[in-house]
């Protein structure tokens, strides 16, 4: 197998080179799954029954939605970067050695963050119907306020990862449009030839 040189050689392939880089983490950040209008909702309401414990009713299963929605963004995020892993699997990328830390680390931090997740999700694991004993309440919130650490945390670190995986899978659509054209030129050379 012969080495491949890397496609952006040239000062001038490295500056649109940047600017794609630039434009695809814009793209991520935008299409970075970002939790729903409902637990936003569900997380501002909590930050209400801290506030007005007299007004407002709490529940369980005001918790057990907002894990719902935190579950099914943790596997949409790993979803979107098993996606990018295999593009970049096919295609190869510049930077193989560490390509193979991000997803290490990746695969590291994922697995670190379902067992926070899980830890926080047993700490309501039964529970169901309104909250109106004072140590109950107390627990409730407290559950809510992780959720919220959690939601923080996994957003920060997800959303450099994304930016990283996005950048190799340029390198990977580099390479793919490159033995595209090539193919195209084979072909074209044969047709010659016929």
């Amino acid at each position: 197998m012969t080495k491949q040189k890397p496609f952006s050689n040239t000062p001038g392939l490295e500056k649109l080179r940047a600017k794609k880089v630039a434009k695809a983490s814009v793209n991520v950040v935008k299409a970075m799954p970002i939790p729903s209008k409902k637990i936003c909702t569900l997380m501002t309401d909590a930050a209400i029954m801290d506030l007005d414990q007299s007004q407002y009713q709490h529940s369980w299963e005001q918790v057990e939605d907002i894990s719902r929605e935190i579950s099914n963004w943790i596997m949409t995020t790993a979803e979107d970067i098993s996606r990018i892993v295999e593009q970049i699997k096919r295609f190869g990328c510049d930077r193989p050695e560490e390509f193979s830390v991000a997803v290490k680390v990746t695969n590291e931090d994922l697995k670190n963050f379902l067992d926070d997740f899980e830890k926080v999700k047993k700490m309501h694991e039964g529970k169901s119907g309104l909250v109106s004993d004072p140590f109950e309440l107390t627990n409730c919130i407290g559950v809510f306020e992780n959720y919220f650490q959690f939601k923080a945390k996994f957003e920060g670190v997800m959303h450099h990862t994304l930016i990283s995986f996005t950048e190799f899978a340029l390198e990977a659509k580099d390479r793919e449009t490159k033995l595209a054209a090539e193919q195209q030129q084979t072909n074209e050379k044969e047709a010659q030839n016929v």
